[in-house]
């Protein structure tokens, strides 16, 4: 005799999960790439802290990669993939991928002193340092001239009347963040060298030495022991103080 069965029957599907996994970090995050799944039609995209066991979803993606921008700088991350069809869920990635994000440092000012390229820029969680690059103006090799600590750095070797451009990138350990997007542009164009003040019919004439770079110079005076305030901006190199 035959025992009696379940016509019915149960549905099921078996489809591997992701088998490879990496992430790298990019401009404004971290972008996951991972292997496809044949018959995965979505993603599950997973996230925890390195140092944490909590993994939390943060994506579903029909793709196989995916941006994360809502995370930290100077934070390391870990993320996995599950692959997904209708009902049916892989088990997640075997492997993690792990990335530390730093985010690109903002060139605010740059000034020209003392003949050399001063530049200054924001600070950057997690930064133990910062890279310095410059480039000449029309050329795409970016050269690195030094490192700081600080948030300033002085390019002492910027030949005179030459343009560049200049980036800094941020750093900690091994890991460096992107640079060569968020730039500045400045030409070393020297220093006053020479300046005479004569005295004229109802005040001074002051002259000094023309820097071929320059657009237009800016005039300061004090009295005695009193501090330096702007008194005029010229296109020339004299200027005659009448107050």
């Amino acid at each position: 005799y035959e025992s009696l069965y379940n016509t019915t029957g149960l549905e099921g599907m078996n489809f591997g999960s992701v088998d490879s996994i990496s992430a790298a970090a990019v401009e404004n995050g971290a972008k996951i790439t991972w292997s496809s799944v044949p018959s995965a039609t979505t993603y599950e995209v997973y996230r925890k802290l390195a140092s944490s066991s909590d993994w939390q979803k943060i994506a579903t993606v029909t793709k196989t990669e995916y941006t994360d921008t809502s995370i930290s700088s100077g934070v390391t991350y870990n993320y996995k993939v599950k692959a997904i069809n209708g009902k049916y869920v892989a088990e997640m990635s075997c492997d993690a991928a792990t990335v530390k994000f730093l985010a690109m440092p903002v060139i605010g000012s740059v000034v020209i002193t003392n003949g050399a390229v001063k530049l200054e820029w924001n600070a950057i969680q997690g930064a133990d340092s910062y890279n310095v690059y410059r480039v000449e103006a029309g050329k795409t090799n970016w050269v690195k001239i030094g490192n700081a600590t600080t948030r300033n750095f002085s390019d002492t070797t910027a030949a005179l009347n030459v343009d560049y451009k200049y980036t800094v990138s941020a750093v900690s350990g091994d890991v460096e963040s992107k640079y060569g997007i968020n730039c500045k542009d400045a030409v070393n164009f020297g220093t006053i060298t020479t300046i005479t003040a004569t005295p004229v019919s109802g005040g001074a004439k002051i002259s000094w030495n023309a820097l071929s770079k320059a657009t237009s110079y800016e005039l300061y005076r004090k009295a005695g022991s009193g501090a330096w305030a702007k008194l005029a901006t010229v296109t020339t190199t004299s200027y005659t103080d009448t107050t």
